[in-house]
């Protein structure tokens, strides 16, 4: 796999993966789409990102 570089340059670690809603009202309707992602933070300047887990 390829490394993920933050907007800072520095390389990003992956720190979890979740179900996330598309929007917010999304959360509380149980039919709404949901994708899954994976979170990564920065190294450096703790940023964190959420990418779509490809299917």
């Amino acid at each position: 796999m390829e490394e993920i570089k933050c907007a800072c340059g520095a390389v990003m670690t992956k720190i979890g993966h979740q179900t996330a809603a598309l929007n917010e009202s999304a959360a509380a309707d149980p039919k709404a789409e949901k994708v899954a992602v994976d979170i990564y933070e920065c190294d450096e300047c703790g940023a964190i990102s959420f990418y779509r887990v490809s299917e």
